[in-house]
């Protein structure tokens, strides 16, 4: 990963000393502290799983360097990380500055430890677990990516994100105007996408409205201003377990836009 990103997410999202990128083997991997942003901006629910983003060289670490031929730079934007899951050994509970997060603690946060390999056909992927990250190495593969970078709109959970309360609501909006000035603006600033894949329908109505207002948050960059004419985004449906829609529809109707976008 480019230093510039690694300092956005293992400096700043989460403090992991020394760490530029996939590329330390020790397990477990020693975090000192996470951000705090939202809470000192007067968000008063609880944030608990914090995520971070990644890289084609850091997938390429992992599991082998593929070199596809496909060199555009395409962002994987998903909204926010999946609710705290303890019980399933990926990481722990830090507490810093008197909070608790869930922090990726034994793997980083876009690998899956029951993925051995890159899924190089459909069939393939539907036999292994149903999961993210999976999903991602499968369309790297498929459509040859070779320069992905992968990260959530909102970098921690929230269950209030559905909230019809006026004050959870209102809360929520702070949270996605603090990641989207803090990080993804930098993010999309550094990676300079081609294209953005939205996996999930907020989100992309979020980066539409944010990417849009942008100058209103006070965010001097020419790549967002100039977004919607100079780079396309587009919506796909989300791979995620908890989607109710069989997973194979999922892929078959994702393949059918990328396939005109990335072809």
């Amino acid at each position: 990963m480019q230093k510039s990103l690694a300092d956005i997410n293992f400096n700043e999202i989460i403090h992991y000393p020394n760490i530029t990128g996939y590329s330390k083997s020790e397990q477990p991997y020693y975090c000192n502290g996470f951000c705090i942003k939202c809470e000192k901006n007067n968000v008063s629910h609880s944030l608990t799983t914090i995520s971070h983003g990644a890289d084609s060289n850091d997938f390429k670490l992992k599991y082998g360097n593929q070199n596809y031929g496909n060199k555009e730079p395409i962002m994987f934007l998903f909204e926010d990380p999946s609710p705290s899951a303890p019980k399933d050994d990926t990481g722990e509970f830090l507490e810093s500055n008197g909070l608790k997060k869930h922090i990726p603690f034994y793997y980083y946060y876009w690998i899956d430890e029951r993925i051995n390999s890159i899924p190089k056909t459909k069939l393939e992927l539907l036999n292994y677990p149903r999961s993210i990250p999976a999903y991602i190495l499968y369309l790297q593969e498929i459509y040859q990516l070779d320069n992905v970078y992968v990260t959530n709109f909102v970098k921690c959970f929230s269950k209030e994100k559905k909230s019809k309360d006026k004050q959870a609501k209102d809360e929520y909006d702070n949270v996605l105007k603090t990641c989207f000035t803090n990080y993804l603006s930098k993010e999309i600033e550094i990676f300079k996408p081609k294209i953005i894949l939205s996996f999930g329908g907020r989100q992309f109505g979020h980066l539409g409205y944010y990417i849009t207002n942008s100058q209103d948050f006070g965010i001097d960059n020419n790549i967002l201003k100039n977004y919607i004419e100079d780079i396309h985004y587009f919506k796909l449906y989300h791979p995620s377990p908890g989607n109710s829609t069989p997973f194979e529809e999922i892929v078959d109707h994702n393949d059918k836009i990328l396939s005109k976008i990335l072809s």
